[in-house]
């Protein structure tokens, strides 16, 4: 095209294969990811978890919520930000969290399961 830089087709494909690939990397490590949540999570529920516990499954939750859109999954953004934003009011109190609150949190964690699955090819 007239006005583009010489090889700047070739760039931008080279660059969209990068982001493809970096995309493909963050999905593929979520089950992971996932599955600390949960063990925290655990940790968190059983009561045998400090401030610490609960500061890690936050920063993990905020790091999900920050980066999941910007590599093509604004759904599980979304989700984490809420599971976010629902443990910190939850253990703001700095009670122990009833069976209420580790109901709906679990809910959460199942909404973030099924947003980090791969989309489903159309028909």
């Amino acid at each position: 095209m007239a006005g583009e830089p010489r090889g700047g087709s070739h760039s931008t494909q080279r660059l969209g294969r990068e982001f493809g690939a970096l995309r493909m990397e963050y999905r593929n490590g979520m089950p992971a990811r996932l599955m600390k949540l949960g063990m925290l999570w655990s940790r968190l529920a059983s009561g045998s978890a400090g401030v610490q516990a609960v500061a890690d499954l936050l920063l993990e939750l905020h790091d999900i919520a920050g980066s999941a859109g910007s590599h093509g999954l604004p759904q599980l953004g979304e989700a984490a930000q809420a599971a976010e934003y629902y443990l910190a009011a939850a253990t703001a109190r700095g009670a122990r969290l009833g069976a209420l609150e580790e109901r709906h949190f679990n809910r959460l964690l199942g909404e973030l399961r099924i947003a980090s699955q791969p989309p489903r090819p159309r028909r």
